[in-house]
């Protein structure tokens, strides 16, 4: 059977036992999931599929029966993309695939919307406070 996924989770969960090269590492934040995986070698690329990297999956309850934005989701987004960005103060590159017409699909191009670019204000941008460049 030909699985395909983007979702190196999903990946993950169809490979029986433990795998050499991919550590994987879940916890919990009140009713948000979070998924850590680290493929950290050429054995767990060829395992996965997938390049040596940190994949991180962040799973909430639907909208339909929790439609509010609780901070459980937010501070587990606000957590991944700091430990992902660190403390250096390097351009962030905001890419968001998707097609905003088709619900599913939307997320990103929706987020990217929301993103306030900063790499083109240059030596002003330290005026306004902690920015980082955004590109």
């Amino acid at each position: 059977m030909n699985f395909r996924t983007d979702l190196a989770i999903e990946l993950k969960e169809a490979i029986p036992g433990e795998s050499d090269g991919v550590l994987c590492e879940q916890l919990q934040i009140g009713n948000v999931e979070i998924t850590r995986m680290i493929v950290d070698s050429q054995k767990g690329e060829q395992t996965l599929g997938r390049p040596q990297g940190r994949y991180v999956t962040i799973e909430a309850p639907p909208f339909v029966t929790d439609y509010e934005i609780n901070d459980d989701c937010r501070i587990a987004v606000q957590n991944e993309l700091n430990k992902m960005l660190g403390k250096s103060d390097g351009t962030v590159l905001v890419c968001g695939i998707g097609n905003v017409d088709i619900t599913p699909d939307a997320f990103g191009p929706k987020v990217c919307a929301g993103v306030l670019s900063t790499r083109h204000i240059g030596d002003e941008l330290s005026s306004l406070g902690k920015l980082r460049s955004v590109a």
